[in-house]
């Protein structure tokens, strides 16, 4: 397999709305459209965020483990990193995170309005009742939260994790891996943010509960809206690593990387059963 590197600059998804790839000799980029009310200034403000991308920022944040100092360095050119990261309190502020949303999910809060969740345990034994410091228990709530990590974590899933309406996944901070197990779905969902964190190695998985099982898909967006993906690293799977499907609106995915795959995403594409 070719190691292309897929990197998503700023993808705003809308209902019926389908983004042009702009290919390289090494590199995919998938340029987005800015949510502004100029439509002139939108396309200069797209434009100047594709130039300004910093792959190396993004490559360390992903990769390694994140300390405060190395937050503090600001990508000033960015415009997602100039409204956060070079803030000093950002990790007493995390919620303020929800501020930077551009494009069409512009306006998403994600668990803002809630409070902070911190992942204390990375297992995952009962898919049907998650225990309490767990990430699926706090999905898995019916109420907005803000979920941090206490630590580095590879959290390997023993389904799809279905990640409820009005949250927020933050990894900032931590190396938070999502791995050799389930991907993540969002269904029937509005609200959400997941920031900062890698799906790498997906396995297809049985449904539980009612739900219907992992197709090896390592984020899937499904009849969803206000959804803002960001800085996340996604690689290697049975099936594609982004779905966003069945008339999901207002999503924007924004900084991030798809790499060690072939079949990268689909967009709005309105599955038979």
């Amino acid at each position: 397999m070719n190691h292309h590197y897929f990197v998503l600059v700023i993808l705003s998804l809308i209902f019926a709305n389908v983004l042009p790839f702009l290919s390289g000799e090494n590199e995919n980029i998938i340029a987005g459209i800015e949510d502004y009310e100029d439509q002139n200034a939108g396309n200069a403000n797209a434009g100047a965020a594709m130039e300004a991308y910093n792959p190396e920022l993004l490559e360390a944040s992903l990769q390694r483990n994140t300390s405060r100092s190395d937050l503090l360095e600001c990508a000033s050119s960015n415009p997602i990193d100039k409204c956060w990261r070079g803030k000093a309190d950002w990790a007493d502020t995390r919620q303020a995170l929800a501020q930077c949303v551009i494009g069409f999910a512009k306006g998403t809060t994600g668990g803002a309005a809630g409070e902070i969740y911190t992942v204390t345990d990375p297992s995952d034994a009962d898919g049907a009742n998650p225990k309490e410091g767990t990430l699926r228990w706090g999905a898995a709530q019916k109420k907005p939260l803000w979920i941090i990590f206490e630590k580095d974590m590879v959290i390997v899933l023993k389904h799809t994790l279905v990640l409820t309406s009005d949250k927020t996944i933050d990894g900032r901070g931590a190396r938070v891996e999502i791995a050799y197990g389930g991907g993540i779905t969002i269904q029937e969902a509005n609200n959400v943010i997941i920031h900062g964190i890698s799906v790498h190695d997906v396995r297809v998985m049985d449904g539980f509960a009612g739900r219907s099982a992992c197709d090896g898909d390592a984020l899937t967006i499904k009849t969803a809206s206000k959804i803002w993906i960001d800085h996340c690293d996604f690689s290697k799977g049975p099936d594609g690593l982004l779905d966003v499907t069945v008339g999901s609106t207002a999503v924007t995915i924004s900084n991030n990387r798809f790499h060690d795959h072939d079949k990268v995403r689909t967009a709005n594409h309105l599955k038979q059963n």
